[in-house]
């Protein structure tokens, strides 16, 4: 089976929220964290105009980086997500088959 033939990851929002944040740990093949101190590491949600967001590295030494969502950034609908990952030599890695599944909020 290819990656192309794997059921997508599936996150779950609603519209509007901005926690929690989304913490991932980048491994090697023996699951140990990657060094990605310096790298530029980003998640881009296909919208019509997509809307990027730039991770924070709260431990690169251990290959920790998370996203923090803006209170506009989650639009109700299920979008496409992208993950790029470059490291300091400038080759590239972009994560696919990531989902998110945003509610519509419900007014009080």
């Amino acid at each position: 089976m290819s990656c192309e033939d794997a059921e997508p990851v599936v996150f779950e929002y609603t519209e509007g929220d901005n926690l929690p944040e989304l913490l991932v740990q980048y491994l090697d093949a023996n699951g140990e964290g990657i060094d990605i101190t310096g790298w530029a590491i980003v998640l881009k949600i296909a919208y019509a105009t997509p809307v990027i967001v730039s991770a924070t590295l709260p431990d690169p030494v251990h290959g920790y980086f998370s996203f923090v969502y803006g209170n506009s950034d989650l639009v109700a609908g299920i979008w496409e997500v992208h993950i790029t990952i470059a490291n300091l030599a400038t080759k590239k890695l972009t994560i696919r088959n990531i989902k998110f599944d945003i509610a519509p909020r419900i007014s009080p």
